[in-house]
């Protein structure tokens, strides 16, 4: 389900009400403008502008141009030394020198900017009374909506490019106040606050922000203040809230990506270290649960309690009913079958034997069976090893190893050849016996000799192998079983090992 939410933007001489739902596809669904009163207190211009709109209202987002925005600047060892507690009081502290708000009669929303050239910590910080906060919050929790916090309109200047591009720069003019940002994809690197812009001192000083900064394409962003006779050849301009209608499609866009930021960015403000945030927000706290709400709660828990335990009382009182009946049941079944146990039980001793019967043939049959089947792979072996000996030499040969001879005797195999060194008839009698030992043969070292030419001579003796152990062959004699019961005959598996 989506979640709804209202922003209302005060600006220097409007008042602007936007709502909107949040989720996967934001969209603004209405948006109502009207005239502000110049000196009107912060709760009335939020009555008035929530009036200007239908009376369901979401979550509310005041965007307050009255409210002070800036960059302060703390020193290195004094942020080293601060808590997570404790640095946004110092923060507070050093904001009065700049604000002229009391640090301890007022709200503050900050992020961090990179330092500067002497490595101290800057902060954006975005500063209002606590009488302003609380004023806000009375009045938009009498409409029954839920307070969600405050920003400053300088914040639109952040997030307002679609998408962010590797490096931009925004101007924000709300009244008197102009609002120079700028920074690369999601991140804010430099923000500057002047005066009027109006006045040449201003003109200058963001001329040599744009130079310092090597900016040539700003994103103005206009809240009933003109800014074409400061603007550069590649600039644009953006007049927020000048055309309050939701069919507004500038309006949708900043809407729509301010109210984004807020909703993702609101947990995380009262961190030292925000993750991936770049708005000073002032979010409102999470209300602790009251006594009352957390009776109904503990009342509300104990009724569930109350009824699975009834509920599991009857299911219990059901299966044990059931699980009686059952029992009566086998009961008189028992009963039934008792006359004939005897008979029963005499069937049963006879269908046991046969069974037993039946298991020895199948054991003598498969017994004879693998018997049959190790001697087939055993003759097969013995046929082919002498070929395996040959094709061995073959794939063994090569480089500076020459086979001269072969010779057999018996169950014997010589090679004899003549290599370049030593190494050479290391290696050649290191293949040899790993091809032919999977074959049934068991290769002897290597005799070698240095002839008159500096060649080695050399002569491998290899070995029949008849225990087969090997289990690179395969085969395993030890796996032969006399049949139970020497039911084949007591010369039938010693004539087969004799055989092969």
């Amino acid at each position: 389900m989506s979640k709804r939410l209202t922003l209302l933007l005060v600006a220097p001489m409007h008042l602007s009400r936007i709502d909107m739902t949040v989720g996967r596809k934001p969209k603004v669904i209405g948006a109502w403008k009207r005239n502000r009163i110049l000196g009107e207190p912060i709760a009335g211009q939020i009555d008035s502008a929530l009036r200007s709109g239908p009376k369901r209202i979401g979550e509310v987002w005041v965007i307050d141009g009255d409210a002070w925005t800036g960059v302060v600047t703390m020193e290195r060892d004094l942020v080293g030394m601060l808590q997570d507690d404790e640095w946004q009081q110092s923060l507070a502290l050093e904001t009065e020198a700049f604000s002229g708000l009391s640090a301890f009669e007022s709200r503050l929303g900050a992020i961090p900017l990179p330092p500067d050239e002497s490595g101290d910590s800057r902060w954006w910080v975005t500063q209002i009374t606590q009488s302003d906060w609380q004023d806000a919050k009375c009045c938009i929790e009498q409409f029954g909506a839920k307070w969600g916090g405050m920003a400053h309109p300088a914040v639109a200047g952040a997030v307002f490019p679609i998408p962010a591009p590797d490096h931009w720069a925004t101007i924000q003019l709300c009244g008197e106040t102009t609002i120079a940002t700028t920074g690369t994809g999601e991140r804010v690197l430099d923000v500057m606050v002047v005066g009027d812009l109006k006045t040449q001192r201003t003109l200058g000083q963001i001329a040599q922000w744009r130079i310092a900064h090597s900016v040539d394409d700003v994103t103005w962003i206009g809240t009933d203040v003109s800014c074409s006779h400061a603007m550069g050849g590649d600039d644009r301009c953006v007049e927020i809230g000048g055309d309050a209608s939701a069919e507004s499609d500038m309006l949708n866009r900043w809407a729509c990506v301010v109210a984004g930021e807020f909703s993702t960015a609101a947990k995380y403000v009262t961190t030292a270290n925000p993750p991936s945030i770049r708005l000073p927000l002032i979010a409102a706290e999470v209300p602790p649960m009251s006594n009352r709400t957390a009776m109904i709660a503990a009342m509300a828990m104990a009724i569930c309690a109350m009824l699975c335990c009834f509920g599991l009382h009857t299911l219990t009182a059901e299966t044990s009913e059931r699980v009686v009946r059952e029992s009566a049941k086998l009961d008189r079944q028992r009963q039934q079958f008792a006359a004939g146990k005897k008979e029963l039980l005499a069937l049963e001793k006879q269908v046991t034997q046969m069974r037993i019967q039946v298991r020895e043939l199948a054991t003598r049959n498969t017994t004879l069976r693998r018997n049959f089947g190790l001697a087939q792979q055993i003759r097969k072996f013995q046929q082919t090893r002498w070929a395996h000996v040959v094709s061995s030499l073959a794939r063994c040969g090569g480089g500076d190893c020459w086979v001269r001879a072969i010779s057999s005797k018996n169950d014997s195999v010589c090679v004899q050849g003549i290599a370049l060194d030593n190494h050479d008839v290391s290696s050649f009698a290191s293949k040899l016996e790993a091809t032919t030992a999977r074959h049934g043969w068991a290769a002897h070292p290597a005799q070698t000799e240095t002839n008159p030419l500096g060649f080695v001579e050399f002569k491998i003796v290899l070995d029949v192998d008849d225990g087969f152990g090997d289990p690179a062959c395969g085969i395993n004699v030890g796996e032969m079983q006399e049949p139970e019961n020497n039911s084949a005959g007591p010369n039938e598996l010693v004539s087969l090992r004799e055989e092969f």
